[in-house]
Parts: C-alpha cells; structure tokens; sequence
C-alpha cells in the first residue's frame, strides 16, 4: 500500500546519509498526479540523534553528543560491536549443532567427536579471536564437521 506526504505525493524510498558528519534524510517522492518516473523530486533534511538512532542501521557512526552530530565509530568500538556479533553468531551455531549431542541423534561415535570439537573450538572462540581478527573481519571460524 502507498503511503503519501501532506502535499499527496506518493512516498517511494527513505534513506539516512552522512553528509560532512551531519546525519540527513533523503525522502524521495514521485508526484502522484503525473505518474512519470522521472518526474520524481528528492528532498534532503537534518535529522535528530532520536531520529538517526532509530531509524538508521548504519553500524560504523554513532552519534556525537558534543557536536550534536555523528561520527565514525573508533576501532574501540568497532571492535566491541564486532566481537558482540561474532558471540551472537557462535551462539546460533551451537544451538544449531545441538541435536548432534543428543544420545539418541543416529551419529557414530567418531562423528559424535568430531561434532564435540567442533563445539568446543565454538566455545573457545572469543578467547581466540584477536581484536585485530574480529575487526579485520578475519575471525578463525572452525569448520562443521561433514
């Protein structure tokens, strides 16, 4: 279902840039009337941190309370967002592996090991990962048994 602006303008598209450090909205629109696609305008507006906040998914800005403005992430926190990422990803890959571990799952023992391995090199994971790996994007990822 379209959704229109106050002057009737159908609203096709909303995106959040960063313009020079200042987050802004860019609300295109197509004249409803018309129905050329060319014919479409673009409007650009500052936005508020509430605004940024909740409707961005820009991971590597955040918003810079003494400028009133955004900026990019440091390392620091790249990292530590990185490394919350990869926990949440090696949870859902234990809890994937876990029907392997279950005594009554149709495994051989060796596989059954194999899968243990797996797991455990899972769990070691975020004290083997260095900050450098998970900001690299370089994290050593064990490989699920066949």
């Amino acid at each position: 279902m379209p959704q229109y602006n106050e002057e009737g303008f159908e609203i096709d598209d909303f995106h959040v840039i960063i313009r020079n450090g200042e987050p802004m909205s860019i609300l295109s629109y197509e004249p409803d009337l018309t129905g050329d696609p060319d014919a479409g305008e673009y409007t650009v507006h500052r936005i508020s941190k509430t605004d940024f906040e909740n409707l961005t998914n820009e991971t590597d800005y955040v918003w810079d309370n003494t400028s009133d403005s955004v900026r990019l992430k440091n390392d620091t926190e790249l990292t530590e967002d990185r490394r919350f990422a990869m926990i949440n990803k090696r949870q859902n890959l234990l809890s994937m592996s876990d029907r392997y571990m279950l005594d009554d799952y149709p495994l051989t023992d060796a596989k059954r090991a194999e899968w243990r391995t797996y797991r455990q090199a899972l769990r070691d994971l975020p004290s083997v990962a260095t900050d450098a790996q998970i900001l690299g994007g370089t994290i050593p990822w064990p490989t699920a048994p066949d």
